[in-house]
């Protein structure tokens, strides 16, 4: 992780948590554990070179099952998940995300709220490389990373270490409504680097019910979610960042639990 500015690195490879995973003495573990794999890699390795042969050291001990899942709910400490051996993919992603930055390779977590007609979405992880592209996703027992693009995932959120000015945090506060994909104070939308994306703009009379905050939502499963939204102004125009392309939206003043 030698590419990293002291910010990145404060970011990317010391937290000690990477969701609400109960806290425990994981980091010098799972270095101990793995220190051999420095001294099994070609001397000045990449980022992208350090976390495929350790994608694949993992890949033999980790099993994606959403079956599995329901027998635990929430995140698994690390160490915990180890003996388990199987898990969706949220905690497959919490897991190596913090095994990877316990040998120092960054490694986040980005999720995929909807996919476009579906009820439910997918984690992925994020490998911050050295190179001009500049990061790839995998998942630990998929393919290894890789920058190819996703044409139907309405919108991927971030887990950050660092506190985000996320104002929709503000409106949950005060009592008011929020999809709970935007609850949190440490996502951020990272969606234009998985998708084609652009800035949608819309004429405010083109929506049915104004409230203060407009959604931008998608259709799964017969429902409206939320994947975007715009605090109304007085102009005439709502502007929807990062927003992929060629899906279906609707956009509402008005969202209900």
């Amino acid at each position: 992780c030698k590419h990293l500015g002291f910010e990145e690195f404060c970011e990317y490879i010391l937290p000690y948590r990477c969701q609400t995973e109960p806290l425990t003495h994981w980091r010098q573990y799972f270095y101990e554990k793995y220190e051999w794999i420095k001294d099994s890699l070609p001397e000045n390795s990449t980022p992208l070179e350090a976390c495929v042969f350790m994608q694949n050291t993992l890949k033999k001990k980790t099993f994606w099952s959403d079956k599995h899942a329901g027998f635990y709910t929430g995140f698994l400490p690390p160490k915990l998940f180890e003996r388990i051996k199987v898990g969706a993919c949220e905690n497959l992603a919490n897991y190596t995300s913090l095994v990877m930055r316990a040998v120092g390779i960054p490694v986040l977590y980005d999720q995929i709220l909807y996919w476009e007609g579906q009820k439910k979405g997918h984690v992925y992880n994020w490998l911050i490389t050295s190179d001009s592209v500049g990061g790839a996703k995998f998942g630990v027992t998929d393919s290894p990373p890789h920058t190819e693009k996703l044409l139907k995932a309405t919108k991927v959120m971030r887990t950050t270490y660092k506190l985000q000015n996320n104002s929709l945090w503000k409106e949950w506060m005060n009592g008011d409504y929020v999809p709970p994909c935007f609850v949190s104070s440490h996502i951020t939308d990272v969606t234009d680097k998985y998708c084609f994306t652009n800035m949608l703009k819309i004429r405010s009379s083109d929506v049915d019910e104004i409230g203060e905050i407009i959604w931008l939502c998608t259709i799964t499963d017969s429902q409206l979610k939320a994947v975007n939204y715009f605090f109304v102004d007085d102009k005439e125009t709502l502007y929807f960042p990062k927003t992929t392309k060629d899906l279906v939206y609707i956009p509402t003043g008005q969202m209900f639990m």
